[in-house]
């Protein structure tokens, strides 16, 4: 269990703000739960923090801020490095030079933009982007994370989670990962192969698939940024799945809860097809339809 201390104070008079019930409790949960005090105070507070050293961990954060608040979660979590000492002897049981340090693992920690290279106003026109976007209501609200090789640099919360929403958006919102791979996926991977100069947003599939030049001659003709925008007439929702289930339960021998020999091809959890199952997926794709009119709305297609 992590415990942590607020609402702190330089006072010795007011105990550093920190009464001594406070370890009274802390000794109570300590004998019932493996316990770390995150503790934003006056180490000097230490002097009479009866039961404190029978913590199983105690760091000391000194000021109750909140960029001392994220650094201290860091620690916890193991995404910096730790290698602080004690400066000054509060008790005998912590001394001036006390401490422990250990290493970072392998975590995604946040730091600052300029520690990596990056200007903080460079990143700032996000600010206007989003706003523009929510004031066109392309969406109520987002958030932006910008990470560069395990180090966020960015990290904000804009607009509200619904158009009718009485609260803004938070950070620590959790979101429906819906249609995800277009995003994560696809988009990341096209800016990849942009910037490699492999391929050119204004050609069109059948640059890129020849295979379905004279077949399949109206998907074809689809332009990458039509696709990409979600303007290249495709259909917003076709049920693929249908093909797999008979009287609302899947197929049986075609779709099973256990891989083997034959059904290798995972689509969910403990749910595996036939592997040739993906080449009649892309025969279902370029037979279906595409919508008569190139649409001028931001529906977006997906093939389940």
């Amino acid at each position: 269990m992590i415990a942590s201390v607020h609402r702190t104070s330089f006072r010795a008079d007011k105990e550093f703000g920190v009464p001594d019930r406070v370890f009274e409790v802390l000794q109570a949960v300590q004998h019932k739960h493996p316990t770390a005090l995150a503790f934003f105070g006056n180490p000097y507070r230490l002097t009479r923090a009866y039961g404190a050293s029978d913590l199983d961990a105690l760091v000391v954060g000194y000021e109750d801020e909140a960029d001392m608040h994220d650094l201290m979660a860091q620690a916890f979590f193991g995404a910096s490095d730790v290698s602080g000492r004690l400066p000054v002897t509060p008790s005998s049981q912590f001394e001036m030079g006390q401490g422990i340090a250990w290493t970072a693992l392998d975590r995604v920690r946040y730091t600052l933009p300029e520690a990596i290279g990056v200007r903080t106003a460079d990143l700032e026109s996000i600010d206007g982007i989003v706003q523009e976007a929510i004031n066109k209501m392309a969406f109520p609200g987002c958030q932006v994370l910008v990470a560069v090789d395990g180090d966020v640099i960015w990290d904000k919360a804009y607009g509200k989670p619904t158009y009718d929403a009485a609260r803004n958006t938070r950070t620590d919102d959790l979101y429906d990962l819906a249609s995800i791979t277009k995003v994560a996926a696809t988009t990341l991977s096209v800016m990849k192969l942009v910037d490699e100069g492999r391929i050119d947003l204004n050609k069109d599939l059948g640059t890129y698939l020849p295979e379905l030049n004279g077949k399949h001659e109206d998907y074809a003709r689809l332009g990458l940024r039509d696709i990409l925008t979600h303007q290249a007439r495709l259909k917003d929702w076709v049920p693929f799945y249908t093909r797999l289930i008979a009287d609302k339960k899947p197929r049986p021998g075609v779709v099973v809860d256990k891989q083997d020999s034959v059904h290798t091809l995972r689509i969910a959890e403990r749910t595996y097809i036939n592997a040739a199952y993906h080449d009649s997926v892309l025969y279902w794709i370029l037979a279906t339809p595409l919508n008569p009119v190139k649409s001028t709305s931001t529906a977006i297609s997906a093939c389940c």
